[in-house]
């Protein structure tokens, strides 16, 4: 049998044809499955900074007092307190979460000396439930949305604050 001319120029070109398209196809998953990673990773980096958010408020209303004077401001998106001889806020705002410090002067209705944190992004929503009796608040329950990725993830937590002035201490 004799060889055609040209025929193995022809079997190596299929073969780098087709070697071509798989090596193509391999590297569009890889970026594709990057990607992806990325995507999770981001969307878990959320996740812990909104519960890390959600940890420090519980702490800093666990150590709140339950009587409803010594809170200087009690609203659906932001709560202040005072926590020894500092005022502490938390405030929702734009898909924002901002943890607040300093002096809050009621009659004038802002801070003096404050220092802003911000401590969580991405929310959808969050709202403060605050539960009271008489002249004591016995729960606050904490309630928000979490974007990730197209979804909303929704958490809810209830803390009380330590009876009496055991928060001041």
């Amino acid at each position: 049998m004799k060889n055609k001319s040209g025929s193995l120029l022809i079997e190596i070109l299929i073969y780098l044809f087709l070697s071509s398209i798989f090596l193509l196809l391999l590297f569009q998953f890889v970026i594709n499955s990057y990607r992806e990673y990325k995507n999770i990773n981001l969307n878990n980096s959320k996740l812990v900074r909104s519960l890390i958010s959600l940890d420090l408020i519980t702490s800093d209303i666990q150590k709140s007092s339950k009587e409803i004077k010594r809170w200087k401001k009690i609203a659906d998106s932001e709560i202040i307190f005072s926590i020894k001889n500092i005022d502490v806020g938390w405030h929702f705002s734009e898909s924002r979460l901002y943890r607040i410090e300093g002096q809050y002067d009621q009659n004038k209705n802002s801070w003096q000396n404050k220092i802003e944190s911000l401590a969580a992004v991405n929310l959808s929503n969050f709202n403060f439930l605050i539960y009271k009796a008489a002249e004591e608040i016995k729960l606050i329950k904490i309630n928000f949305g979490i974007l990730v990725g197209k979804k909303i993830k929704q958490f809810s937590k209830s803390v009380s604050p330590r009876i009496g002035l055991i928060g001041l201490i």
